[in-house]
């Protein structure tokens, strides 16, 4: 009765895995097809808002950036003694998408932390860890599929004359529905994520729809044992 759900949650359990480091790799080369296009169009030195190709600027939010400002500095009496450089570091979507890939790796991590991809049954460890990975894979692919859209809807406003021109001059290859395409397998995947963490559930309400099976088939059993033997 347990043999195929267990078959099944197996095989579920690896692909959870699978799937956080898919989005770990797709984190790391997610700006590849965007660099070459864009980063050239813009030098910082010349400010945030400034770029060859209008509308480019968007890139930068993309990537981390550090600036420094200028802030006031006051005593323990609240009395202005002067100001002081602060770093200021802005984390893009390269980087958030990172560290919500690894911990995403983390949370999969759990399932096996717990024999959930084993265990004939379930324990609070793992409701605790199914839940845990299936709450936080949602959350976070609705999180990744906004900030893609957002992107999608910036990077639609681009000027691609501009860009074109500017790619025939530094002989680039022009290419910017590489920059959206990614942004498609984004969002797919996150679908793919989405679909994980429901079958994670699918599978502890099977294996609960199992145990309470078997429960009512053993006190069946010892119900027909003591009518037999009085």
């Amino acid at each position: 009765m347990f043999k195929s759900q267990m078959k099944f949650q197996k095989i579920l359990c690896y692909a959870c895995l699978i799937l956080a480091a898919v989005l770990f790799v797709y984190a790391i080369g997610f700006v590849t097809p965007s660099y070459d296009q864009y980063f050239l169009t813009m030098d910082r030195e010349l400010g945030d808002d400034y770029s060859r190709v209008d509308g480019a600027q968007i890139f930068w939010e993309l990537e981390t950036l550090t600036s420094y400002e200028v802030r006031d500095v006051y005593d323990s009496n609240n009395n202005w003694i002067g100001t002081e450089n602060v770093k200021v570091r802005q984390v893009g979507l390269i980087d958030q998408m990172l560290i919500v890939a690894i911990v995403d790796i983390c949370v999969a991590i759990l399932l096996f932390i717990f024999n959930t991809h084993k265990r004939r049954k379930y324990y609070i460890g793992n409701y605790v860890a199914t839940g845990v990975y299936a709450a936080y894979n949602i959350s976070i692919a609705a999180w990744i599929i906004a900030r893609l859209s957002y992107f999608i809807k910036g990077f639609a406003k681009i000027n691609l004359e501009q860009l074109k021109a500017f790619c025939e001059e530094q002989n680039i290859a022009y290419r910017p529905q590489a920059t959206t395409n990614i942004f498609y397998v984004g969002i797919a995947l996150c679908v793919v994520l989405i679909l994980a963490a429901v079958a994670v559930v699918l599978n502890l309400l099977w294996k609960l729809q199992l145990q309470k099976r078997e429960d009512k088939l053993l006190q069946q059993n010892k119900a027909e044992e003591v009518a037999v033997n009085g």
